[in-house]
């Protein structure tokens, strides 16, 4: 009933991380505010799974592609949704975050919290600028004398 509502069943690589992510100790998560602001009678383009009453943490399973959620750029699938408007869902039922989150004004401030990338893999570039000025001489052989050049490589 309504987008929130909707859950599907995951299998495959999807499980594998939602499982995954449930392991995942503290250390590994990070925590961050995210602030929505949707029209009147418009919805914000998630799905939330989870709940006291269902498989765990409230969490985003789904983003309606060209949504609010997924254009904010802020969300993923398998992030968890901590607090809406500053309630926290920990102790709330999969059926009362729905309601929250069809109740809500028009501006909705999450906290999300999230994997963290692996330490190892990040990718950290480094640039260097460096200008050298280069001669190419190339000699020739004309009618018996050595003529330099200069332009281009051969």
């Amino acid at each position: 009933d309504g987008p929130y509502g909707k859950t599907k069943d995951i299998s495959g690589p999807e499980q594998t991380m939602a499982s995954r992510r449930h392991s995942i100790p503290e250390a590994l998560r990070g925590v961050t505010m995210v602030e929505l602001v949707k029209k009147e009678g418009s919805t914000l383009g998630l799905t939330i799974s989870g709940g006291t009453d269902k498989d765990g943490k409230p969490r985003v399973s789904n983003l309606r592609p060209g949504g609010l959620a997924a254009r904010s750029d802020q969300l993923n699938v398998g992030d968890y949704i901590k607090s809406v408007n500053g309630i926290n869902l920990t102790k709330l039922r999969h059926e009362e975050i729905i309601s929250l989150l069809k109740n809500v004004g028009e501006r909705v401030l999450l906290e999300v919290e999230y994997e963290l990338p692996p330490t190892g893999t990040s990718l950290q570039l480094h640039t260097h600028m460096c200008t050298e000025d280069v001669l190419v001489e190339k000699k020739i052989y004309i009618n018996g004398a050595y003529i330099n050049t200069r332009g281009n490589a051969f």
